[in-house]
C-alpha cells in the first residue's frame, strides 16, 4: 500500500466544493492553490491535485501546454488574493463605520 498524496485533502477539497459560480469556483480553487504553495507544493503537485495524476503525463509538456498555463494562472491569481486582493470580495465599501 502506497503512502496517501500529501494535498489529497486539497484535491477532494476542490471537488467538493465547486458551485455554479464561476468566479466563486475561480476565488476557492485559487485559495487552495495558496495553502499548496505554503505547504511547499511545486506546480507539477498542485496539478496533481487538481487534475489527477493521469493527465500529467499527456497534458504536462504536450504542444498546447494549457495545463501548465492553467496551473500558472492559477498560482498568480492565488498570490495575487494573497497579496490583499480578496478585501475586493468583502463588497465595495467595506464594513460599515459607525
Amino acid at each position: 500500500m502506497s503512502a496517501p498524496h500529501p494535498f489529497l485533502p486539497f484535491r477532494l477539497g476542490c471537488h467538493f466544493a465547486l458551485s455554479r459560480n464561476r468566479p466563486l469556483d475561480r476565488w476557492l480553487m485559487a485559495l487552495r492553490v495558496q495553502d499548496a504553495l505554503i505547504a511547499g507544493a511545486s506546480q507539477r503537485e498542485i496539478a496533481i491535485a487538481l487534475f489527477g495524476a493521469e493527465r500529467i503525463p499527456v497534458d504536462w509538456r504536450s504542444a498546447s501546454d494549457s495545463l501548465r498555463s492553467r496551473v500558472r494562472r492559477l498560482v498568480r491569481e492565488a498570490r495575487i488574493l494573497a497579496g490583499g486582493r480578496y478585501r475586493g470580495l468583502l463588497g465595495r465599501h467595506g464594513p460599515e463605520k459607525e
